[in-house]
């Protein structure tokens, strides 16, 4: 399936393809977005990359090898940091090759390029990363040395396991609410969970979190990384969740983005329509789930808990309930008093 690139990404870490100068993507179709392989030392593997010229003018491009591995920082999501060839050790490198080193493409039409990959018999286990770039120019002009120009590249990423003595191990160093945040006046109530890679090849963790009442009722289930991201050995990566129900508004009454949501100072009604579209009521508790490894069969858990308390609904719903049971007492008072002036005017009384 072919895919048009329009911002910077990582295909292997999040579905997509990367994409490095909007002008130059938006006329180039490149396809498949990520390549994931296994392979045994001394097994060959090869996969078609097929590109497509969308623009109105003839296009050359030329393809480069440069390693990659996920930016140290796991508030990045997992996003890509390229890594120039003079300083990197990565062998992934010297066993990738193509069928051709550049394609020349009229508008409208479309190429296939083959990549092998070779891997030697004396090839450690574990996980390889390496980037292919496409590019309008050539590798001697894109860049090299201890530096990458990336102005005018798209690229797709491959991800090899090479099969042997490789280690799955994983840990959650962080999971909580956002800022650990304990009380909430409404939901949506958004959660950080940062999972670490303690092994030597790459993991796809993926679960759900699942959040319970005080009586240990289910209020709700949310998936855990859907989008099947994957987290690099020796890095982390942050993955965020919300428990919401409606979406909420701001203090102008538009609908806020759920994914992005913080609290907005919103006049009194503003916030009481929230809290009465996102109800919930007590102490929750959320409990993580993640499997891991490659038959998925590594567990990990981790469990938080918070309050919400929506003081406006509640303060609004007493009020009614007062004023209604004053009305309810002063009617039966009246009703008592008109019957008592009924029977005095009967002489009944």
């Amino acid at each position: 399936m072919k895919h048009k690139f329009f911002l910077l990404t990582s295909s292997a870490l999040f579905g997509f393809a990367l994409l490095l100068l909007p002008h130059f993507a938006s006329a180039i179709t490149v396809s498949p977005l990520v390549i994931e392989a296994d392979a045994d030392p001394g097994q060959q593997v090869t996969r078609v990359l097929r590109v497509f010229n969308e623009s109105s003018v003839p296009m050359e491009l030329f393809m480069e090898k440069v390693a990659f591995t996920a930016r140290d920082d796991a508030e990045e999501g997992g996003k890509p940091q390229f890594i120039p060839p003079d300083q990197t050790n990565e062998q992934l490198l010297n066993w990738i090759s193509f069928s051709t080193d550049s394609v020349g493409l009229q508008p409208q039409q479309d190429s296939e390029v083959l990549l092998t990959i070779k891997v030697p018999q004396d090839a450690q286990p574990g996980g390889h990363y390496a980037a292919v770039f496409w590019s309008s120019d050539p590798p001697s002009e894109a860049g090299g040395g201890s530096q990458i120009k990336i102005g005018s590249k798209i690229a797709t990423l491959v991800l090899l396991n090479v099969s042997g003595n490789v280690v799955e191990n994983a840990s959650l160093s962080l999971f909580s609410t956002i800022n650990n945040k304990q009380f909430f006046n409404r939901l949506p109530v958004d959660f950080d969970l940062r999972f670490v890679n303690n092994g030597t090849v790459h993991v796809k963790p993926q679960g759900s979190l699942e959040i319970s009442d005080m009586l240990g009722r289910k209020s709700k289930v949310v998936l855990v990384n859907d989008a099947g991201g994957n987290v690099l050995p020796g890095t982390a990566r942050k993955y965020q969740s919300f428990w919401t129900k409606k979406p909420t508004v701001d203090a102008e009454g538009y609908p806020l983005a759920e994914a992005s949501y913080r609290p907005p100072k919103a006049r009194f009604f503003k916030e009481l329509k929230n809290e009465a579209n996102n109800f919930a009521l007590g102490k929750y508790k959320a409990e993580v789930t993640l499997a891991y490894g490659r038959k998925q069969d590594k567990i990990i858990t981790s469990h938080t808990s918070f309050w919400v308390f929506p003081w406006r609904f509640l303060l609004v719903t007493i009020l009614v309930l007062v004023l209604l049971v004053f009305f309810v007492y002063w009617n039966i008072k009246r009703y008592n008093t008109w019957i008592i002036e009924q029977a005095r005017k009967s002489g009944k009384v």
